[in-house]
């Protein structure tokens, strides 16, 4: 009974926190894109011709 109660009581936590973990690497992922995009721009809009 107790390993049932403790694993209703962890095996969620668990799960949440790998979603959690995921969720921040990608959206400190993409934060890190946009910063790189920033600052190596595609296309050069300050092209003089």
């Amino acid at each position: 009974m107790l390993v049932v109660l403790g694993a209703v009581w962890f095996i969620p936590g668990i799960v949440l926190r790998r979603i959690a973990e995921k969720r921040y690497s990608v959206s400190k992922a993409e934060e890190q894109a946009k910063k790189i995009a920033r600052l190596y721009p595609k296309e050069d809009t300050h092209d003089s011709k």
